[in-house]
């Protein structure tokens, strides 16, 4: 889950950079802090895999 929360980070910011559209850019920002809230409060992935 945590890479999909980084994948529409970096999506999102590509639409921010590459369009300069005043529409987009701030239910773009929202997106972004939303995102990067919800994969703070995911969770951090084990060190190593379970075993099995």
């Amino acid at each position: 889950m945590i890479a999909h929360h980084i994948g529409v980070i970096t999506m999102t910011r590509s639409a921010l950079r590459d369009g300069g559209n005043a529409h987009v850019q701030t239910p773009a920002a929202h997106i972004i802090n939303e995102q990067a809230a919800e994969n703070d409060a995911l969770p951090a992935p084990p060190a190593t895999p379970p075993p099995g």
